[in-house]
């Protein structure tokens, strides 16, 4: 009796358990790959469980740190969608404007691109 008093008057130990919410499209940007590697290749002593853990952990810390230098995609999103809109209540009052219409014809694609990588697609896919 007295033991299961000792044991209910322990704290409990809390795991704490914490994701990395990935996005495929960061593997396509150019300096992914180079952050990854960097954190991985750091050395760690210990058990084979330690160093994997813990390099999984230096990986974790340095994409959260890379991410958050990245521009945020909706951010980014929502200023071409401006700059369009802009762009084409310009276009018009001035159709022939060829300039008007190169830049409108940019910035359609820029968004595409963006909403393509927000929804997964492939920068390949069409439609």
């Amino acid at each position: 009796m007295l033991d299961k008093k000792k044991e209910e008057d322990r704290p409990l130990h809390i795991i704490r358990c914490a994701y990395l919410l990935f996005f495929n499209f960061w593997a396509r940007e150019d300096d992914f790959l180079n952050v990854v590697q960097q954190a991985w290749n750091l050395p760690v002593t210990g058990t084979p469980m330690f160093v994997a853990a813990t390099k999984l952990k230096r990986v974790k810390k340095a994409l959260v740190e890379w991410i958050r230098q990245k521009p945020k995609l909706n951010l980014q999103v929502e200023s071409i969608r401006a700059d369009l809109h802009y762009i084409q209540q310009n276009l018009m009052l001035d159709p022939a404007n060829e300039q008007l219409a190169a830049s409108e014809h940019e910035l359609r694609e820029k968004l595409d691109h963006l909403l393509n990588l927000l929804l997964g697609k492939s920068p390949d896919a069409s439609g």
